[in-house]
């Protein structure tokens, strides 16, 4: 990954993020963290293998990239997830529809959770869902953020 085009006979700096991709993955999603300590290229990528296999449609990929142990209930789907892991699940409900969810982490050096989210969320069984769990700059609880990754179908045989 390079801020801009190589020129003719210019070799890829060493510092430069790099991904090998398989070729068994028939679709993938690109994942970018900020890297401060990449001082060529600011940013960290991970490649999501987001093959009908791996990740079917209407499951759930959770990546903490906190430094908090997360603990989460999606309908009746629990998860835990490790600081700098991720983990996946199936759907909360089969249909489109609402469900509940509560989100918890155990911060380092603590023995209690604390709450990060009570809602209810609503289900589509046609997407994909990502959830970031970060760090808040100037807060200790981490954040929260997602994505509904939608398939255009009209285009999905065309890679």
């Amino acid at each position: 990954i390079l801020p801009k085009p190589l020129g003719a006979g210019e070799q890829v700096p060493a510092a430069a993020p790099k991904l090998k991709i398989p070729a068994t993955w028939s679709r993938c999603i690109f994942l970018f963290f900020a890297d401060p300590a990449n001082p060529f290229f600011p940013v960290r990528v991970i490649p999501v293998n987001a093959s009908p296999t791996e990740f079917p449609k209407g499951h759930t990929l959770i990546y903490n990239v906190s430094n908090a142990t997360i603990r989460g209930k999606f309908g009746e789907e629990s998860v835990l997830v490790r600081p700098g892991n991720s983990a996946s699940f199936k759907p909360p409900i089969q249909r489109l529809g609402d469900y509940s969810v509560a989100i918890d982490c155990l911060l380092p050096g603590e023995t209690k959770a604390t709450s990060i989210c009570r809602s209810s969320w609503q289900h589509d069984p046609t997407a994909r869902q990502v959830l970031f769990i970060t760090p808040a700059p100037g807060f200790k609880i981490p954040r929260v953020w997602g994505i509904l990754d939608r398939e255009n179908e009209t285009n999905s045989n065309e890679r």
